[in-house]
């Protein structure tokens, strides 16, 4: 190796220091694991080993040294992120977080990073430096890999990468089920679950650069389904039906953002957050709620359709429950503060377009300058107004969503200090704790307000009337001396959400066993993949496959497991003493 061989000048010894710290750094995010909760037993040979192996790999392709540093480039360039995020939260990049980024701006993402932008953008510059001069000093010295050792490392590399790949099919083949005649043809959800880990070199999918190209194409597999999925669902029918009522009727569910139940004063808060709602007639909160997962994209279709917790495909093949009220003879609409996230490539963005009528008015996204959710409450209004005699509305807030102080009027900041004109507001900055924690208490005074207005303005049409409230996730605030915030940590504040029902004295007139059930589960253990099954008998829509188990307005509600985006059992699983992280059960040796 060398410019014709060998590595004898100090020229060639620093031009091999130079491809050495490239590849160095190339491989480096699989160290992050060592910072964090999540070490594995096996971490040597599940990441250790084959991270160098595909780094050398790269690296002896050409016996021309530039280009194997040319192939390295962009995973040193793209290592500090990929490192700051197994270290924070102790998992790897994967399409779900790939959805984020495609669906988010530059000011989500940069809420999201505060405080670490310039390090995460230095350490990137550094690499991108690095690649410059070791990529230039190979080309222009003819840094060459001749020998046979480039062989060796090229062999040694394949085998390292292919072996656990060919001892998974060691032995004899299975024998294969011989399908009925009369089996049924795979179901529309079946032909469209394409997130589903692939088979070939699966194990390879947690290793830091060689797992980045199947995560990446099994986010484009998503994709791909997302776009089929929208002619699939367009024939999809629940059959839905609503007996006959006199009465002019309005149901509203509005989903939260990033909620925390035990920052409520209806929860026994011990500050004023809900002063309004605390003292309104016909309110029943939920103080057990719990969400499967901890981002809005896969959290908001369980509230909207009868898609299970453990299914982690983007989407569903199903209409939601917009759809379902449609059906039922109901006018409907959505009005959302949140972005459409991409119509033609969020699930949630095709539900709303299930409505009559969708707006979405925060076309600034998530910055500073974005509006409030009370914007929400001229389009409601208006339809209001209109005496429709059947009538869904489906508000989608920004409720809590991160800068919290973002997130409300000046009126509204009143827990003190707040990060109200702070720059450099960051979920990685744990000297902040008092400022957030205030921030975010502010924000639920005035959600208290937003609600409270919401009903105000159903109790003044005298209809059979009702309002459900629920959070899409949960969030971290640096609790106790937990170090972490934000949300998707797998601790337990990520998926405990408040919940909160309003009836008019209309509706309970008219459906008094429903109002009943709501009381009767106030402290039940239950999920927003309740919703759907519960707004439909809210309103007493019937329809074939209907579940009433699932729906908390029933006594016929049964309580289930609750398995979060882990797959781990919320209520058994045991919790680290800092921050509740949630404990996944001993592995069976069997």
């Amino acid at each position: 190796m060398g410019q014709d061989e060998g590595f004898g000048s100090r020229r060639q010894r620093v031009d091999t220091l130079l491809v050495a710290a490239l590849a160095a750094a190339a491989a480096s995010p699989n160290l992050a694991w060592l910072s964090g909760d999540a070490l594995r037993a096996s971490y040597a040979e599940s990441i250790l080993l084959p991270s160098l192996a595909s780094v050398v790999l790269l690296l002896s392709l050409s016996s021309r040294l530039w280009v194997g540093c040319l192939l390295l480039a962009p995973w040193a360039i793209l290592a500090p992120f990929e490192f700051f995020y197994i270290a924070d939260f102790d998992k790897v990049s994967d399409p779900q977080l790939f959805g984020i980024i495609a669906d988010s701006d530059i000011a989500e993402a940069s809420g999201f990073l505060a405080g670490l932008i310039l390090p995460l953008a230095a350490l990137a510059i550094c690499a991108l430096l690095l690649a410059g001069f070791a990529i230039r000093r190979a080309f222009r010295h003819r840094l060459l890999w001749r020998s046979r050792s480039r062989w060796w490392v090229l062999a040694a590399g394949l085998l390292a990468l292919g072996v656990p790949e060919m001892a998974k099919w060691h032995g004899p083949v299975p024998s294969l089920a011989v399908p009925k005649a009369d089996a049924a043809p795979p179901s529309v959800g079946d032909r469209l679950a394409q997130a589903h880990r692939p088979e070939v070199f699966d194990y390879l999918l947690d290793v830091y650069p060689t797992g980045i190209p199947g995560r990446l194409l099994m986010y484009l597999d998503q994709r791909r389904a997302l776009r089929e999925a929208r002619d699939i669902v367009a024939d999809f029918r629940f059959a839905a039906v609503q007996a006959p009522i006199a009465e002019r009727q309005v149901y509203v569910l509005v989903i939260g953002e990033t909620g925390r139940p035990d920052h409520w004063q209806l929860n026994g808060y011990d500050r004023p957050t809900t002063p309004l709602l605390s003292r309104t007639e016909g309110v029943v909160s939920f103080r057990d709620a719990f969400s499967p997962w901890a981002w809005t994209r896969m959290a908001v279709p369980l509230i909207l359709t009868r898609k299970s917790a453990l299914d982690n495909n983007q989407f569903f093949a199903e209409t939601s429950l917009v759809a379902a009220f449609r059906e039922a003879g109901f006018r409907t609409y959505w009005f959302s503060t949140q972005s459409p996230l991409g119509p033609h490539d969020s699930s949630i963005a095709l539900h709303a377009q299930e409505a009559h009528e969708s707006r979405f008015l925060n076309h600034l996204d998530y910055k500073q300058s974005g509006v409030f959710d009370e914007v929400l409450l001229a389009p409601l209004g208006e339809v209001l107004q209109r005496a429709e005699d059947k009538v869904l509305i489906v508000l989608h807030t920004l409720g809590g969503h991160f800068n919290y102080a973002d997130r409300h009027p000046a009126a509204f900041d009143k827990f003190l200090p707040s990060l109200t004109g702070v720059k450099g507001a960051s979920l990685h900055k744990p000297e902040q704790k008092d400022m957030f924690v205030n921030s975010y208490d502010n924000s639920v005074l005035y959600l208290d307000f937003f609600l409270s207005a919401v009903i105000e303005k159903l109790s003044a049409t005298g209809s059979v009337a009702s309002l459900f409230y629920i959070a899409d996730h949960g969030e971290n605030l640096y609790d106790g001396r937990c170090e972490k915030a934000g949300h998707g940590r797998g601790n337990e504040y990520d998926f405990r959400v408040p919940a909160l029902f309003w009836h008019s004295p209309e509706y309970a007139r008219v459906f008094p066993e429903k109002v009943a059930g709501a009381r009767l589960h106030e402290r039940a253990p239950i999920s927003t993949t309740n919703t759907f099954h519960s707004m439909l008998d809210a309103a007493g829509i019937r329809y074939p496959e209907e579940d009433l188990t699932f729906s908390i307005f029933s006594p016929e509600w049964r309580p289930r497991l609750r398995i979060t985006q882990n797959k781990i059992d919320f209520d058994d699983a045991k919790r680290d003493e800092t921050c509740k992280k949630l404990q996944p059960p001993p592995r069976s040796d069997f």
